[in-house]
């Protein structure tokens, strides 16, 4: 059977799904842009040789793989206008062979891996999230969206901040500063408390009874220090006059 290195069956009206490509392990260059695939890309993880692949303008579903770094020798990975989910696999960072990467026009969320080799590129048309990898001119294309106030991004999702934290959607949740508070979670602004209050960061309690609290510690304190103080003149006394005071009682 001969060796098949490169397969081109771009711009016909092919259709089915692509698992029978999993066994043409020898390929290196695979082109199969504007057909009517179907399918996922779970075929490549056995593509093993691949330098160049594209299959852009079809309908292929389901998730880049997320072993799709063992595809080390890939030059050219071109996804776009299928109906791709999931993210971007944080594994392409060890893809240093990849220059060209299209992924536009699909359903595609979360962090967009740092990739700043990459010489041609294209992302828009998904639903990254923020902030988008800065000092590339990669990146030029891609789009983010941030999360709404009151929550803060945690992998794929926007999660809520607890009670006490805050966020305005484009950072991770921060605890209120001293003197203010937020008691209810998915909140953007803290409130200050009111005069006479203290924040323990969730509320504000009252600074009446704090205040209760230190003018007793301070009273107890003054207590002791004058029981001491009492108690030391008194044993000065008897050291100083004690001798004198004992003649006296032996006359009475």
């Amino acid at each position: 059977m001969p060796v098949i290195e490169t397969l081109f069956l771009s711009n016909n009206m092919l259709t089915s799904g692509l698992q029978y490509l999993a066994h043409m392990t020898t390929l290196q260059n695979l082109y199969l842009r504007s057909n009517q695939f179907t399918g996922t890309l779970a075929f490549l993880r056995t593509l093993t040789n691949l330098h160049s692949f594209s299959i852009s303008g079809n309908q292929v579903g389901g998730q880049i793989p997320a072993d799709i770094s063992n595809l080390y020798l890939l030059d050219t990975f071109s996804v776009s206008n299928n109906n791709l989910t999931g993210t971007l696999p944080s594994s392409m960072t060890n893809m240093l062979s990849l220059s060209t990467l299209f992924v536009s026009d699909n359903m595609l969320t979360g962090p967009l891996p740092y990739l700043p080799w990459l010489q041609d590129a294209s992302f828009q048309g998904n639903s990254f999230q923020c902030p988008i990898p800065a000092n590339s001119h990669s990146y030029s294309s891609a789009s983010c969206n941030f999360c709404s106030p009151g929550h803060q991004a945690v992998g794929q999702q926007c999660q809520l901040c607890p009670a006490g934290q805050i966020s305005d959607g484009t950072t991770p949740c921060t605890s209120c500063p001293s003197g203010t508070y937020t008691s209810l979670a998915g909140q953007s602004e803290c409130s200050v408390c009111p005069v006479g209050t203290f924040s323990a960061g969730t509320g504000c309690e009252s600074g009446i009874i704090v205040a209760q609290f230190i003018l007793l510690v301070l009273i107890i304190v003054i207590v002791v220090g004058v029981i001491i103080h009492q108690c030391c003149l008194s044993k000065r006394f008897n050291k100083a006059f004690g001798h004198r005071m004992e003649p006296l009682r032996e006359g009475m």
